[in-house]
């Protein structure tokens, strides 16, 4: 795989820019004009699960609700600046209770499902005299607290089946370009049949500078022929802060990834995932471009994550070296207490690699204050 500069450098410039930067514009003039309904007691919204999605809304037939059409520059903004359909999830580190949250993009996946785009507002525990006047972050809750804005994407036909939620204060948390990758997997343990040849399996979410204004995420198929993924982004303008009571400003992207057919990388009871490889993931490449179409940052995912699956690998067998080991000391001597099988079982503990005749030598071994182990007691 080569390296990010050199895919960047490959990738295609769309010429949607400048569409996109008024349809942005328009948006925020519509929500603008919808901020005397925010004041009064909202309805009940729907969770957040951050995304950002707003600038493919003027192509019209991407976001377009069954029945309506585009005509105009813009079109309707499908639910841009109203309640979001789930309510607000516990977020650890957040204060008080949540508010509900505001559509920032909504649409559907490229399997037919309804996802939201929500951003919401958040107050972290944190000292009034750290919080206050401070460049990050600074508007402050009465009494203390640092106000955030809390980014998420929300699937509203499986809740369950939810993606990670960001709550950033401007503006470290999104000063580079493309932040925060993440990918859900919506194909639990024993249920991926359900998302077999599926067009959106996995859910990639990043936190994105406000100056990018269009983003471009790229796989390649098992035949290495590349493809751009479906993407939407979402803006937390100015009127959107107002109504959600915040001081970013911050965008935030949902992509969907197709089915590659491998096991979830979810843990089970039973253990961990039987995935052993990256597979689609590993192919993943993310760009943000600004108004002029240049690169303002991005992210090679791919190549995270196939290092995190050969770490893993690597792991796992040597952990089922230290299992073969043991089990060979345990028919050769039936694991006796000598220095050589504590060593041999102190390597496997540390290897993460528990069997319960290795546990009994260590502790025989602390009692005694032998071969390196010593007693608590």
């Amino acid at each position: 795989m080569s390296d990010l500069g050199d895919r960047l450098r490959r990738l295609p410039i769309p010429p949607a820019d400048v569409a996109r930067a008024r349809a942005a514009r328009s948006a925020e003039e519509r929500v603008g004009r919808m901020g005397g309904r925010s004041r009064r007691a909202p309805r009940l919204m729907r969770f957040g699960v951050a995304a950002l999605a707003l600038l493919a809304a003027l192509v019209g037939f991407a976001f377009t609700p069954p029945g309506k059409t585009v005509s105009g520059e813009l079109g309707d903004l499908v639910g841009i600046g109203e309640p979001a359909t789930l309510p607000p999830e516990p977020f650890p580190g957040l204060v008080g209770p949540r508010r509900p949250g505001v559509v920032i993009a909504s649409g559907r996946a490229p399997d037919g499902a309804p996802y939201e785009v929500v951003a919401s507002r958040g107050v972290a525990a944190e000292p009034k005299s750290t919080a206050a006047g401070t460049g990050a972050g600074s508007v402050t809750e009465r009494g203390g607290g640092r106000v955030l804005t809390c980014l998420t994407v929300d699937l509203p036909e499986s809740p369950e089946r939810g993606t990670v939620e960001f709550c950033v204060g401007r503006p470290q948390h999104y000063a580079r370009g493309v932040d925060g990758v993440n990918v859900a997997d919506r194909a639990f343990p024993d249920k991926e049949p359900e998302f077999a040849g599926s067009k959106a399996r996995y859910v990639l979410t990043a936190v994105l500078n406000p100056s990018v204004e269009r983003v471009e995420v790229t796989y390649q198929d098992d035949a290495g022929e590349g493809h751009v993924a479906f993407s939407d982004v979402g803006r937390v303008t100015r009127a959107i802060a107002r109504k959600i009571r915040t001081d970013d400003r911050v965008a935030y992207l949902v992509a969907f990834l197709p089915d590659d057919g491998l096991p979830s990388d979810r843990r089970t009871g039973r253990g961990p995932s039987d995935r052993r490889e990256a597979g689609v993931l590993g192919t993943v490449t993310v760009v943000g471009f600004d108004s002029s179409g240049a690169v303002v940052g991005g992210d090679d995912y791919g190549q995270r994550i196939t290092n995190r699956y050969d770490r893993q690998n690597e792991d796992l067998l040597r952990q089922e070296r230290f299992r073969a080991e043991i089990e060979a000391a345990q028919r050769r001597d039936s694991l006796a207490f000598n220095r050589a099988n504590v060593d041999l079982c102190s390597d496997a503990l540390l290897a993460r690699v528990r069997v319960q005749a290795c546990l009994d030598l260590i502790e025989e071994a602390a009692d005694k204050d032998l071969f390196g182990w010593t007693s608590n007691d």
